[in-house]
C-alpha cells in the first residue's frame, strides 16, 4: 500500500514537471530568463543593486575586489569582492549627464548641481550665509569632448591652428573697401536721384491729402450752416 501511494506521487511530479517544461518551452528567451532570475537564491541582492542605480538606462558593471588595512597595525578593516555578487559582478550608475543618454541620471545630475548652485548663492552645505552679500561671477568651462575649442599647444610660439596673416587680411580689407566706394562713385549720383524724386513725390502727396481734408473741412462747414 505504502509503495503504491509513492508511486503515485512520484508520477505526479513527474507529470507536474514536464508540464512545466512544457510551459517554459512555450515562452520566450527574455521570459525563460525572467523566470531563471527569479528563483535565484542571489535575487533579492539583484534587486537590491537595481534600486540601488535609480533606474539607470546603461549601468557600468564593476568586477573585483577591495581590501582595506590600517596603515599603522595593518590589521584588515574591511574587504569587499563581487564574487558573491549576481554574476559575480556589481552594478554601479553611468551618471551621464545628457538626458538623451540616460535620463534618471541626467535628473539626479540636475538636482545635485541646483543644489550646489544654491548653497553657493545663498549659503548652506558648509558655505557661510554672508556670500549672499559678496558678488557673483558664473565662469564657463568647456569640455575638450565638446571639440577643437581649446587651442593645444606644442611647445612652440604660437598656436596649434595658425590664423591668417595680417598681409592676406589687409589684401581682403583693401580689396572690399575698393568695390565699396566704386560702387558709391559710380551708383551715388542715382541714389541721390532718386532720393530727390522720392522726396519731392512724398511732398506732392502729402499736400494733395492736405488740400482734399481742406475742401471736406469747408463743405462740411458751409452745410451746417
Amino acid at each position: 500500500m505504502f509503495n503504491t501511494s509513492h508511486e503515485v506521487t512520484t508520477s505526479h511530479a513527474r507529470s507536474a514537471d514536464l508540464e512545466r517544461e512544457k510551459r517554459l518551452r512555450m515562452l520566450s528567451d527574455t521570459d525563460r530568463d525572467i523566470i531563471r532570475l527569479a528563483n535565484d537564491p542571489l535575487f533579492p541582492r539583484w534587486l537590491e543593486q537595481i534600486q540601488a542605480i535609480g533606474g539607470c538606462a546603461h549601468p557600468v558593471y564593476l568586477s573585483g575586489s577591495t581590501l582595506t588595512r590600517d596603515a599603522v597595525t595593518g590589521e584588515v578593516i574591511s574587504s569587499y569582492s563581487t564574487a558573491g555578487e549576481p554574476g559575480e559582478r556589481l552594478a554601479v550608475r553611468c551618471r551621464n549627464r545628457r538626458a538623451s543618454v540616460c535620463e534618471p541620471c541626467a535628473y539626479l545630475h540636475a538636482g545635485d548641481t541646483f543644489q550646489l548652485i544654491r548653497a553657493g548663492l545663498s549659503g548652506g552645505k558648509n558655505v557661510p550665509a554672508a556670500v549672499r552679500d559678496r558678488p557673483r561671477l558664473f565662469v564657463t568651462l568647456t569640455a575638450p569632448s565638446f571639440g577643437p575649442v581649446h587651442r593645444v599647444r606644442d611647445g612652440l610660439p604660437g598656436y596649434a591652428y595658425p590664423a591668417l596673416s595680417f598681409v592676406v587680411l589687409g589684401a581682403f580689407a583693401q580689396l572690399a573697401s575698393f568695390l565699396y566706394l566704386t560702387a558709391l562713385i559710380f551708383s551715388g549720383t542715382k541714389l541721390a536721384t532718386a532720393f530727390r524724386r522720392r522726396r519731392r513725390l512724398s511732398a506732392g502727396a502729402t499736400s494733395a491729402a492736405g488740400a482734399l481734408f481742406l475742401g471736406f473741412a469747408v463743405k462740411l462747414s458751409l452745410s451746417n450752416a
